[in-house]
Parts: C-alpha cells; sequence; structure tokens
C-alpha cells in the first residue's frame, strides 16, 4: 500500500486537521507537552503505550476465537475482560499521539490525521462490541470487534510508515553521531566567531553549530535538531540556550540536553578546543586523555580523598563554576581514598544531574562507575558542568576514585 498516495488522495483530511490543530495546540501545551512528548523519558511516549491497546485488542480477538469454537464462558469472559483493557489503553495512548500530531504539517501531518481517524473508528467499533456484549450479543460484538481491529491495524501501518518511511519522532541527528569524526578537524577562525554569536559550519557534511557559552567556552554541538530536523543556529539564543525555530525545542548549547520539548532525543555533543586561533572539533571519545582546560587558574593537583560531606541534597553552586572547595568541602585532601557517597556524589550539583539525566544519572553509583572515563572526559574538557569549569584539583579528585577502583 502507498500509505502516502492513500493520504494525498483525501483532500478532507487537510480540512479538518486546520480546525483540529489549534485546539489541540492550546489544550496540549507547556508542560503538559513535555508529559505527553516523553520529554522526561528521553524516548517518543506515544510508541510505548500502542502496545497496550494494540496489544489487549490482539488477544481478545484469539480469545474471541477460542471461545466460539470451544464454547468456553471463561475464554469469552476473558475476551471481554482483555478488550476493555484495549479501550481503556486507548485513552493515554490517544492523548500522547495528539501531542506528536500538534507540531505536524504538510504530508507528515495529513497521514497523520488519516492514522488517528482510523484508530477513532476502530475505537469506536470497540466501544459498540462491549456494548453488545453486556447485552449478551456475543456473535455481533465479535464481529463489531474485529472489524475494529481491522482499522486499527491499518491505523497501525500508517503509524510504521510516519516513522520509518517519514522519519516523524526519529533522532534526527543519528546519522551525524555515526559520522563524527574521531580525529580533530578545523572549522572556524576564532576570529570568525563573535561573542554571543552561533556560527554553523560543515563537519563531514553534517551542520554543526559552534559558539561560547556565557563563560567564554568553545561549545559545539549538531546543528540539526533532534526533533524535526530544523536549524538550530537560525533559533533565538537565551543565556546557553537555544530555542529550534520550528517547533520550540529549547536546547542546553553546553550538554546538548533537552530543556523543554517537543525534542526528546539530546543533541549530539562534539569536543571542541582553538589551537593557533583555528577552532576544532571532533567526536567525544569516552577514553580519550582529557585536553587541559584552557582559561582557567591551575589548582594544585592532588590525588587525596575530600573531608566527609553532605549527601546529594546538600547546598550547590548556582552560577559560575564548580563546588565549593573550601577547607572541610570536596577537594579537601586527607589520606583515606575518595569514595562516592562522601567525595564524588556532592561533587555534582543539580544542574549537571538534570542535564546529563539524558547522558547518565549522576546520582546512582553504578551509573557513575559506568560512565566515569567519559564524565572525567567532559569535566576536564569543560563540557559539564554548563555554566563553569571544575577546578582542576576537583577533576584530579575524580581521577584519583577511578585510579582506586571506584571505592563507594
Amino acid at each position: 500500500m502507498d500509505a502516502k498516495r492513500l493520504a494525498a488522495a483525501q483532500p478532507w483530511l487537510d480540512r479538518l486537521a486546520d480546525r483540529v490543530q489549534p485546539t489541540v495546540r492550546r489544550l496540549l501545551g507547556g508542560r503538559l507537552h513535555d508529559l505527553l512528548d516523553g520529554t522526561w523519558l528521553g524516548a517518543p511516549l506515544h510508541p510505548a503505550l500502542t502496545d497496550v491497546p494494540v496489544g489487549s485488542w490482539s488477544a481478545a480477538f484469539v480469545l474471541d476465537a477460542a471461545a466460539g469454537l470451544t464454547r468456553s464462558s471463561t475464554l469469552a469472559r476473558a475476551a471481554d475482560a482483555t478488550l476493555l483493557v484495549s479501550v481503556l489503553g486507548a485513552a493515554p495512548t490517544a492523548l500522547t499521539g495528539a501531542a506528536d500530531w500538534r507540531d505536524l504539517t504538510g504530508e507528515d501531518r495529513r497521514l497523520a490525521t488519516l492514522h488517528g481517524v482510523l484508530n477513532v473508528v476502530g475505537l469506536g467499533f470497540a466501544v459498540a462490541s462491549l456494548g453488545r456484549r453486556a447485552r449478551g450479543h456475543r456473535g455481533s460484538g465479535r464481529l463489531l470487534s474485529a472489524t475494529g481491529l481491522a482499522f486499527s491495524g491499518l491505523a497501525a501501518h500508517l503509524g510504521g510508515e510516519l516513522s520509518f518511511g517519514l522519519g516523524v519522532r526519529v533522532d534526527h541527528g543519528r546519522l551525524v553521531a555515526r559520522s563524527a569524526p574521531d580525529e580533530f578537524t578545523a572549522v572556524l577562525q576564532e576570529s570568525d566567531l563573535a561573542d554571543g554569536a552561533m556560527a554553523v559550519v560543515r563537519v563531514d557534511g553534517f551542520p554543526v553549530l559552534v559558539t561560547r557559552d556565557r563563560s567564554g567556552t568553545l561549545r559545539a554541538i549538531a546543528d540539526t535538531c533532534s526533533h524535526a530536523g530544523g536549524p538550530l543556529h537560525a533559533g533565538e539564543r537565551d543565556g546557553d540556550v537555544v530555542t529550534c525555530p520550528w517547533h520550540g525545542s529549547r536546547i542546553d548549547l553546553c550538554s546538548g540536553a533537552v530543556v523543554e520539548g517537543p525534542a526528546v532525543f539530546g543533541q549530539f555533543v562534539y569536543q571542541v578546543r582553538a589551537r593557533n586561533g583555528t577552532i576544532e572539533v571532533r567526536r567525544m571519545p569516552p577514553d580519550a586523555a582529557p585536553e587541559p582546560p584552557t582559561g582557567t587558574d591551575a589548582h594544585p593537583a592532588t590525588d587525596a580523598a575530600a573531608a566527609t560531606v553532605t549527601d546529594a541534597g546538600s547546598k550547590h553552586d548556582t552560577d559560575g563554576g564548580g563546588p565549593s572547595t573550601d577547607a572541610g568541602g570536596p577537594g579537601a585532601p586527607t589520606s583515606e581514598p575518595p569514595g562516592f557517597e562522601r567525595d564524588i556524589r556532592p561533587l555534582f550539583r543539580r544542574k549537571d544531574v538534570e542535564a546529563m539525566k539524558q547522558a547518565f544519572d549522576l546520582s546512582s553509583y553504578q551509573s557513575v562507575r559506568d560512565h566515569a572515563d567519559g564524565i572525567h572526559q567532559r569535566l576536564a574538557d569543560g563540557s559539564m558542568p554548563c555554566d563553569g569549569r571544575w577546578p582542576a584539583d576537583q577533576v584530579q579528585l575524580f581521577h584519583a576514585w577511578m585510579t582506586a577502583g571506584f571505592p563507594r
């Protein structure tokens, strides 16, 4: 079936969408939109929820067939209950689908509208089937359910075409990650990057956004928005956050994390440096030796541990560099090897934990241990945290914890 041709032959779909979409945008905005989109999850929520109604409905069809063959009242009741689960599961699934649909345009919107209409028709048959079953008309109830499942199956096919054929809700930055160079590649002269400017350059054919954060540190992320491919460099910048000009996703320029949806996937982050007046970028290798921080006062490095501090809920800095290194705090030397709970976790501020949640969980010992090389690299080159580099002695403390075998 040519799904796109089928949708294109239905001009009423555009008229319907023109009337309904403004209302959906108004009702499903702000934090509710992020919730339904799956921004908090780091993945689209709608595809996961579709398994409940489609799976339950398919199971009800099988149970109906078995009940008809065996005349088992137990199987018949099981079919009724399973179909009810499908109908109830359709509500959150439809809400998340509407949240995805609200930002679509053109061919994508037309096909998605047909997808939604078919699902609504199928759901109507399922509800009617439950009504007939409740009145004891099992034969017509089964027929209505099977008819509705056929509509739902066609809608599911169109949903697959939306994702795999048109690329709706796929990570548009994934190709960037596959093609990023392993070696530093010159992209721009420092003199060509004005303060606060967002320059776009091409690396192996893919656009890369290069800028400086508020502290003056160079940053580079994929310019193609992961949500729908919008050019981030053409968006508005607010501090270290850029807003995609297409659908309004807000992206952290330092970590690539999604600050506000509809995007759910973070942007690919490049390692960036300036050498002899030339800005260079490359893939961020997790096991690479860190580049020495530039533009930061040197601090005496120590492989000693820190004194006892409070847990992750303790006071954190809100601006500037890393956490305090006052005597008795993280970074103060002792004779013991550093431990995660006492010395390492308190170094991560709440902003760091939130910004990096799509990459790794900084509050989890196992996650920090599993990603220790990458975290160390980001701390050392200044790509984490976003609003200022860690002092060198704290970076060294993290390295000492790694060297000591990741003690708890």
